[in-house]
């Protein structure tokens, strides 16, 4: 998951594609940001109170996907800022997931920490292979960048429904 949120490491980069003078594209940088607080805690808070968790994942992811196919498909400078805010949202599923997985260790207390610990260390490893998918040379549209973070989260959906279907089974 950590390799399609890859993203917020050149987020300014993103903007910067938008057109816009270097202080103007930093201040653009904030709103998705303070967009994608408000979600995550709406969303963790939903989940919480439900108790579900599966879909309170995949919808981010979603959501984000659908924010890479604008940025992949359009040129225009609004569709592409609304997909940054699309994008930056998708961090509710990364926070929800982390939850689950603390929910579903519950005991004992060390197995559930020594989970916990293997998920971060393993998200580390993605944020090191993210760091190469926005190449210079794949600028200013980013198009493989893009594609690459799509097929990670479609990754990430899949193997949720995977670690779902292998919780229900008795």
């Amino acid at each position: 998951m950590a390799i399609g949120l890859s993203f917020n490491q050149y987020f300014p980069t993103l903007a910067a594609t938008l057109g816009y003078s270097r202080t103007i594209t930093l201040l653009l940088c904030a709103p998705p940001w303070g967009f994608a607080t408000v979600i995550v805690f709406i969303v963790a808070r939903h989940a919480d109170k439900t108790g579900e968790r599966f879909f309170h994942i995949i919808t981010p992811l979603s959501i984000g996907i659908v924010g890479f196919i604008i940025a992949l498909s359009v040129q225009k400078t609004g569709p592409r800022y609304f997909a940054l805010f699309l994008m930056a949202q998708s961090y509710a599923g990364f926070i929800i997931f982390l939850s689950w997985i603390s929910n579903s260790f519950p005991r004992p207390p060390a197995k559930r920490a020594v989970v916990l610990a293997l998920i971060n260390s393993f998200s580390q490893l993605g944020n090191i292979a993210g760091s190469y998918c926005f190449d210079a040379k794949w600028g200013p549209s980013y198009r493989k960048s893009y594609g690459i973070l799509l097929s990670s989260f479609s990754l990430v959906i899949f193997m949720t429904f995977v670690f779902r279907q292998h919780l229900r089974i008795p």
